[in-house]
């Protein structure tokens, strides 16, 4: 048998892998055998599995600078298991740090550039060497030679007319953009920010035929509605994006589609771009004060980009911001401009946090001052520790959310003073949206958009994050909150009638909840007044805000006085009267912020998550729950979500310690509903789970996915007699508060 090329994508099943399906189609060009593996998070012993079932000449992966601490973990794996197979890197993190990760990974070779046609050539000079045989490095790429770094000629990098993705090898359907297809119209910027790299200043352009040839195959062969452009601007000139915007309109295929794009690209784009379906722009802002956007090199004003954004929003194009935090000339007034400047504009941002601190990359012009000034003293500790900040998937850590990992503080502010500013003026833009992007009329399965006022049903939504889903229209984020229910509203108003009586007031509970639950109370300044202070249990000590108040500790909260208690935690509340009880009590009466109603119905709240500690500790009660339930029988599927909590990873470890293994692990957002496409796969993993396997587990805590989930499978799996686990059926019987029920210490 042939020996074949290892490919090995590691993955959180956000974005489909676009750069490996370049990679594969010129491998295909080029007829070299391959095994590509999409290792997803939490999963590495199917890594083991792999690389003991393959036969393999050569292995490659390709990352960005913050899957550092990942590819660490994987080449390390991957050497000691085959010592003698030689390990390849590519993508940009291989441009920024090359000498760097020669040195500390166990990495053979760089491919420095573009993989095409790089890599098949680096394939052949390996080989060649295998064979003994003499060749001359490959141009564009990076080893080791006795001992010492060795970079061969810089490869002048090819045309982009060549760029066509073979997606053939790759389960679309299991990641989060299924429906979004991926598209490349450029690599690079005509931007010269001091925090972009690498390509700053440079840009190539795939030619429009080229990108209108891949849409109409993926529109034939994948049965596409939408696609998104993920390239860093979508094209540098108004003649491109004309250009493009034409063709696609002519092909009448009402598809709809977003991109990145620049704030100081010619206003009369914007009509093109609506007639052809586009429904999203994402801006980099970054800033609204002209100081620091100067400071940034953006080369654009406040003006520019209050001309795009109304210019966008008058063809009805909804834009999206992106927005950072801790530039140089930063201050708490330059910060609150910003925020004041999305709550005008009723902006949204496309991710968990409005602000992204500034994290300083390689390759970057701060990065080079920062060692100049001696702000980086160790360069390894610095990137694992931004790394672990960004996309660690195999290697999580408890992460801050204002100040991450490997923060550098280039402003005036001291750290305390810019993270006040981060989180409270991120407070008052999420007040904005959960009163502004909230989804209307929603009954539990259907719901009116926030934006485009059409209805639609949440299983025909593209997709949920979090607590939000997709308007399959417009690609609006709509916010399901928690009072969208009857019985979360009259909670809400019993709470809020409590607060406006005597007393002060504690809250333990996440970030999210904190926000909802002060967004419904609003700008009643009687109640502000009398809530305090804050204990919150998703925030490691690092992080001392929230809702502009002081984050307490347990030990202090008890140490103050107050008259009420709200616990927002729905994971665990035992837990949390104990602690409270073991830390001198706590002479105040406690409220459950939920109603214990909504237990019985999985997709009426909204969850949170517990600290790690008790989390493991349930995770090795459920792992012994499933024990029982699957009678010793030892294959088990697990769903789980990929909300960036440890769970996943605590009960694969009881369960391993059990005896217990895992045969596959699904991401619960890959079960994203339009059940046509996937009908095919559903009904194979069904019958496949019928024949092998003892038992599903669901991890899942989002309320619409449980609810799909729930759905879509529990019927057809428990008519093969396959037994079914759902995590939050089991908190609900082990850990709810009826137990505190009537005895006192639980009020309402």
């Amino acid at each position: 048998m042939e020996k074949k090329l290892l490919l090995i994508n590691i993955t959180d099943y956000k974005y489909p892998p676009v750069s490996f399906a370049y990679v594969m189609s010129e491998l295909k060009k080029s007829g070299i055998c391959y095994d590509f593996v999409d290792l997803p998070k939490d999963n590495i012993p199917l890594l083991y599995k792999v690389l003991a079932n393959g036969d393999y000449f050569a292995m490659a992966t390709g990352s960005l600078i913050g899957g550092y601490a990942d590819l660490e973990i994987v080449f390390d794996i991957v050497k000691k298991q085959i010592p003698e197979i030689p390990t390849i890197l590519g993508g940009r993190i291989a441009a920024v740090c090359p000498a760097h990760l020669l040195e500390k990974l166990k990495v053979d070779y760089l491919v420095i550039g573009d993989a095409c046609p790089t890599l098949v050539e680096l394939l052949r000079f390996i080989a060649a060497r295998q064979k003994k045989i003499a060749l001359r490095p490959v141009e564009g790429t990076a080893f080791r030679r006795r001992g010492s770094f060795y970079y061969a000629k810089e490869r002048k990098q090819p045309s982009l007319e060549r760029f066509f993705p073979y997606w053939d090898d790759v389960e679309l359907s299991r990641y989060d953009y299924p429906y979004q297809y991926p598209v490349v119209t450029c690599i690079g910027c005509v931007g010269k920010c001091t925090f972009c790299a690498p390509g700053v200043g440079q840009i190539r352009l795939r030619p429009v035929k080229n990108v209108i040839d891949e849409i109409k195959a993926a529109r034939r062969g994948l049965g596409i509605k939408r696609f998104e452009i993920i390239s860093e601007i979508f094209y540098p000139s108004a003649r491109s994006i004309i250009e493009f915007c034409c063709c696609l309109s002519g092909l009448s295929m009402n598809l709809r589609w977003r991109c990145n794009l620049r704030t100081d690209i010619p206003l009369k784009v914007f009509p093109y771009m609506a007639e052809a379906g586009c429904r999203e722009i994402i801006f980099g802002v970054e800033s609204y004060d002209d100081n620091v956007l100067h400071g940034m090199k953006k080369l654009v004003s406040k003006e520019t980009i209050q001309a795009a954004i109304k210019e966008a929003n008058a063809h009805g194009i909804r834009v999206t911001a992106g927005l950072m935090a801790g530039n140089v000339n930063d201050t708490p007034e330059t910060l609150e401009k910003t925020a004041d400047f999305v709550v005008d504009n009723n902006i949204m941002v496309d991710r968990p946090s409005f602000f992204s601190p500034l994290l300083i990359y390689p390759g970057t012009e701060l990065y080079a001052e920062a060692l100049r000034k001696g702000l980086i003293e160790d360069e390894y500790k610095y990137i694992k520790d931004i790394s672990r900040s960004l996309y660690s998937y195999l290697n999580p850590t408890q992460k801050r959310y204002f100040l991450p990992e490997g923060f550098i503080n280039v402003t005036g502010m001291s750290d305390n003073q810019l993270e006040y500013a981060i989180e409270y003026n991120e407070w008052i833009m999420y007040q904005n949206a959960f009163t502004n992007w909230k989804l209307k009329d929603f009954d539990g399965s259907t719901g009116c958009c926030c934006y485009c006022n059409k209805n639609f049903a949440v299983e025909n939504s593209l997709r949920t994050r979090k607590n939000a889903i997709i308007c399959p229209e417009c690609l609006a984020y709509n916010l399901v909150p928690m009072d969208q229910t009857a019985s979360f509203r009259d909670r809400l108003h019993e709470l809020v009638d409590m607060f406006e009586g005597n007393g002060r007031f504690a809250f333990i509970g996440t970030r999210e909840n904190a926000y909802w639950l002060t967004s419904f109370v609003g700008d009643n300044e009687k109640i502000r007044n009398n809530w305090s202070f804050f204990y919150h249990t998703f925030l490691n000590p690092g992080s001392r805000y929230l809702c502009g108040h002081e984050v307490r500790n347990i030990q202090e909260l008890c140490r103050h006085e107050f008259d009420h208690l709200i616990l927002c935690d729905i994971m665990c509340p035992k837990y949390y009267v104990d602690l409270l009880a073991s830390c001198g009590g706590f002479s105040s009466s406690i409220h459950w912020l939920f109603p214990y109603e909504c237990y019985e119905h999985t997709y009426d709240y909204v969850p949170t998550y517990a600290c790690n500690e008790e989390l493991r500790h349930v995770a090795a009660d459920l792992a012994d729950e499933c024990e029982k339930t699957f009678d010793g029988r030892d294959e088990l599927v697990v769903i789980q979500n990929n909300d960036g909590n440890d769970f996943g990873e605590f009960f694969s470890e009881a369960l391993l310690r059990l005896g217990l293994h895992i045969m596959t692990v699904f991401d619960a957002t890959g079960f994203c509903p339009d059940y046509d496409a996937k009908s095919q796969r559903y009904i194979r993993f069904i019958s496949y789970c019928r024949e092998k396997l003892a038992g599903i587990v669901i991890l899942d805590h989002n309320p619409i996915r449980q609810y799909q989930i729930a759905t879509m499978f529990h019927s057809e799996i428990t008519k093969g007699g396959l037994k079914v686990v759902s995590l939050n059926e089991f908190l609900f019987e082990k850990y709810a508060l009826q137990e505190y029920k009537g005895t006192g210490i639980v009020q309402g």
